[in-house]
């Protein structure tokens, strides 16, 4: 018994006891998906608490730009009521900023926590009988009401929108002078959309900038002739012009209206689609064709630079300008009986380059004896049409013809010169020769191929 007794102590001693398989602890698996979910919780938790901090920054911005729009309203009605004032100095179209805060300068945002506010204020003037704004309605004298609208952006507004904030100032009596006039001055874009921005002038009389109805009015006029025109930069008219102009005549106790089409200006480049060997003359015009173009044929001739290539900057159409080579009539692809280049985009503000088809032209240059000339310069003359932009000298025989156009090269070691010219009837000469009988006519089509021409010269 006792033998038996040390021998189980001492397999109790040697032995190894089986620990339970829970007991193990966690495995690399268990550990990772732990991880994760807290991953996951800790992102929805920090996501929740950005939309809450932006929820707050944002409340906290419009109660500010509420209080600043409220603000800005109160100071126009005081001064709008104030008898050392009054209606007629409150200071119409749009303006930025016009009452900083204490310590601020006028036309810079307003500061309130650090957050610059910007305060956008536009005031005009309502006749009776307008419907939806100073612009629109009849062209009675009589002021019914001063519209003021303030609207207050700030940076950073994450999607909330502006504050906008209006209020109809109706002016005591003894406000309307039954002697004065006024003047509304409507600016819309290409599309016919009101132009916002932009700063009209009218002389004598200063300027205000348009409100977001495209409208600028100015208010008890002395009775005479005015000029209202614009300025801004990288704009034409349907014209093409950057400053376009109108005078209008104010008559008491009536508002004379004004209309200018305005838009940021298109770029075209025009060149002409040549080859190396058959290259166009740099003095070639252009053609440009619009059915909105104000001339009888829809169309305007536009001259090249040193380069060859003209620049336009244009009205921007909204179908584009179909362009052509040459500006004589029978340039015009139409008259030839074929189709016209499809149109070249005119956006607002953006610049477009475009190619125009030539016809390309070998011309030879014998003496009558068979010789072959060289390094002669060749001239292609049109004759006076109703499109060529001459007369213009004949450089070769004088007297005047409707276009003149010199071959970029010379003839060369075989008599033969190469050209591309715009659609029509040339008629080629020899600089500083004459003509064995007369002067040889191509007339250049469009899909003709390559066309010849022989020159004799005596």
């Amino acid at each position: 018994m006792g033998a038996a007794l040390i021998g189980a102590m001492a397999q109790r001693r040697g032995g190894r006891r089986s620990v339970p398989p829970d007991d193990n602890g966690l495995t690399l698996v268990e550990v990772l998906v732990a991880m994760t979910v807290l991953a996951l919780t800790a992102t929805a938790v920090l996501l929740m608490t950005l939309n809450a901090l932006r929820t707050t920054r944002a409340n906290r911005g419009r109660v500010a730009a509420a209080n600043l729009a409220a603000r800005e309203i109160e100071i126009v009605r005081g001064q709008f009521a104030s008898p050392a004032l009054g209606p007629k100095t409150v200071q119409l179209g749009q303006v930025l900023d016009p009452n900083p805060l204490p310590g601020g300068t006028a036309g810079q945002p307003l500061v309130v926590d650090r957050t610059p506010y910007t305060v956008t204020r536009t005031a005009e003037w309502q006749s009776q009988g307008a419907t939806s704004g100073p612009c629109d309605g009849g062209a009675s004298g009589q002021l019914a009401y001063l519209h003021v609208t303030v609207t207050v952006t700030w940076p950073q507004m994450n999607g909330v929108t502006p504050v906008t904030s209006s209020t109809l100032l109706t002016p005591p009596l003894g406000t309307y002078d039954s002697g004065s006039g006024h003047v509304k001055v409507k600016v819309t874009d290409a599309l016919g959309a009101p132009e916002a921005n932009q700063q009209v002038t009218l002389t004598p009389g200063g300027s205000q900038v348009t409100g977001a109805d495209g409208c600028a009015f100015f208010a008890f006029l002395t009775p005479g002739t005015y000029t209202a025109g614009l300025s801004t930069a990288g704009y034409v008219d349907p014209s093409w012009v950057s400053t376009p102009t109108a005078t209008v005549t104010v008559t008491a106790n009536q508002v004379a209206p004004v209309a200018f089409a305005y838009a940021p200006a298109a770029i075209l480049n025009l060149s002409a689609a040549t080859t190396a060997a058959y290259a166009a003359p740099t003095t070639m015009p252009f053609t440009v064709y619009n059915t909105a173009l104000l001339s009888t044929t829809h169309t305007k001739s536009i001259a090249a630079d040193a380069t060859g290539t003209a620049s336009i900057t244009t009205w921007p159409y909204p179908d584009g300008l179909t362009a052509w080579a040459g500006d004589c009539a029978d340039a015009d692809p139409q008259q030839a009986g074929a189709a016209r280049q499809n149109p070249l985009p005119t956006n607002p503000g953006q610049t477009t380059g475009g190619t125009v088809t030539t016809a390309p032209l070998d011309v030879v240059v014998t003496t009558r004896r068979g010789a072959v000339v060289s390094n002669a310069t060749v001239v292609a003359v049109h004759a006076t049409d109703s499109g060529c932009r001459g007369p213009v000298p004949d450089p070769v025989d004088g007297g005047n013809v409707g276009e003149a156009l010199t071959l970029p090269t010379r003839t060369d070691s075989t008599g033969v010169a190469h050209v591309s010219l715009p659609f029509g009837v040339w008629t080629l000469k020899v600089s500083g020769s004459r003509p064995d009988r007369r002067w040889p006519d191509v007339t250049l089509s469009p899909g003709g191929g390559t066309a010849n021409v022989s020159v004799v010269t005596r």
